[in-house]
């Protein structure tokens, strides 16, 4: 089986994230895989397929989806950002889906207010880390 080109790599490299960005948006929206299956006409499995980026979303498939969730294309496309990506993967893998999520929900006021609480916090908790090294 021969290497995938840097073109595959990047459309597999984009898939991931349009899947990751969709995942996100489903659990904002408070559905499950097999919920917004149903309303798509599709098996949890091609909806798991769809956020790990096996499976690609035809056009169709993404209006579709975006009339489910309510949202706008370009929340689930606007994947080629690097920054947004890393930050994305990082608090998903430390298990701070929930906290996104929930800060999410909030309305904006209530959310900054959150966002500055949460850095000071964080930077205590770091120069409290950094101080016992």
């Amino acid at each position: 089986m021969s290497e995938p080109s840097s073109v595959e790599a990047e459309l597999q490299r984009l898939n991931e994230m349009i899947g990751m960005r969709l995942r996100v948006m489903r659990k904002l929206r408070g559905l499950t895989q097999t919920q917004l299956g149903e309303i798509l006409g599709v098996t949890f499995r091609q909806v798991q397929k769809y956020e790990n980026g096996s499976n690609r979303l035809s056009a169709a498939s993404l209006a579709h989806l975006c009339a489910a969730l309510d949202c706008y294309p370009i929340e689930i496309l606007n994947a080629g950002d690097m920054s947004d990506r890393e930050v994305l993967n990082l608090a998903l893998d430390a298990g701070f889906e929930d906290v996104m999520i929930r800060i999410a929900r909030l309305g904006e006021a209530e959310r900054d207010s959150v966002k500055r609480a949460l850095v000071a916090l964080l930077d205590t908790m770091v120069t409290d880390a950094r101080a016992a090294l």
